[in-house]
């Protein structure tokens, strides 16, 4: 039975994950994995460069994302599929804008609206369900679990997390009675946020930088079991729960993500009824040169023309409406 890390945090978890991309993909090959999904916090900034280096690998790609909901809470999400990963963008495009008290965040209006296509884990300890669970407030956590499950279907899982130097552990074993009793599906992860153990002093010290305090003042959750452990590993630690590890493979199964990366793929720019992007860019350009230059000579003109056609054969008009439009804003 093959375990597979569907929660991993690289460098582009800015001040939180301390290793990397490479060296994690070198980590994976090393034990051997058969896929491996990133889910940095709140952002795809990797995402694009993970997806070609672990293709290239043989290691099967998985993009997700961390991201952060209302209250500050934790909630993993993975692409199944190119709508999934359409629908991730999107999401985290509404979260960063909309907003502007608590950026990152998606209030729940934001989840139902981006659902398609995504794989939901409940979290790490900082996620809603858990949180709740320790605070002893079980008829909201039963609340929204049945929020996440009806947006989400059979897509939404119940995370659990083990770290055996951590009295933590129990946090799993509550969370994983929680999900039998709701009748939902439990998943393994080890929310890496660095390749190998000794490199938890790295995260420790970003996180550190990132609060401003001496490593020694750092409250609350610190391990230094968050390392990419191997199937093994894993295995051992949910030996009483084998469902748990063999869910990763079945979430794998369903992840399927295929990105066209051999085309450019500019937006699209919608411009005015009976104009292409071509007559329209036109237009602008000799607008914007008339006020410029007053009169057009034959030498503006040609130099023009010459612009405009070079634009239009490389076949960068609609980057440039673009671009003119992100200016003008």
């Amino acid at each position: 039975m093959s375990f597979v890390h569907l929660h991993v945090h690289s460098q582009y978890s800015f001040l939180d994950g301390a290793t990397p991309l490479d060296r994690l993909l070198e980590k994976a090959i090393k034990l051997g994995m058969p896929a491996m999904a990133l889910t940095d916090h709140n952002r795809l900034t990797g995402a694009i460069r993970f997806y070609e280096k672990a293709k290239a690998l043989g290691i099967k790609p998985i993009i997700g994302a961390e991201i952060e909901t209302e209250g500050g809470h934790h909630l993993t999400l993975l692409c199944k599929d190119k709508t999934g990963y359409t629908s991730l963008c999107r999401l985290l495009t509404d979260a960063h804008l909309s907003n502007q008290g608590n950026p990152h965040q998606a209030t729940r209006k934001i989840l139902q609206k981006f659902s398609n296509g995504l794989i939901v884990l409940s979290g790490c300890q900082r996620g809603e369900i858990p949180v709740l669970l320790e605070e002893d407030t079980y008829g909201k956590a039963r609340e929204a679990a049945r929020f996440f499950h009806e947006v989400f279907g059979e897509d939404f899982y119940i995370e659990l997390n083990r770290y055996p130097s951590r009295d933590g552990c129990n946090g799993s074993y509550r969370l994983a009675n929680f999900a039998r009793e709701e009748n939902l599906p439990i998943v393994a992860t080890n929310n890496v946020h660095y390749a190998e153990m000794p490199e938890y002093e790295v995260k420790e010290l970003l996180n550190a930088i990132d609060q401003n305090i001496p490593v020694s003042q750092l409250q609350g959750f610190r391990t230094v079991e968050q390392y990419l452990k191997s199937q093994e590993e894993m295995a051992r630690l949910f030996n009483d729960a084998p469902e748990a590890i063999a869910t990763t493979e079945k979430i794998t199964e369903k992840c399927n993500l295929e990105l066209d990366l051999d085309k450019l793929h500019f937006p699209k720019f919608d411009v005015p009824h009976g104009e292409t992007d071509y007559s329209y860019l036109s237009k602008i350009a000799y607008s914007g040169a008339r006020r410029k230059y007053g009169e057009l000579t034959t030498a503006i003109r040609e130099r023009l023309d010459k612009e405009l056609s070079t634009i239009r054969i490389l076949g960068f008009c609609g980057y440039f409406l673009v671009v003119w439009d992100i200016v003008r804003w």
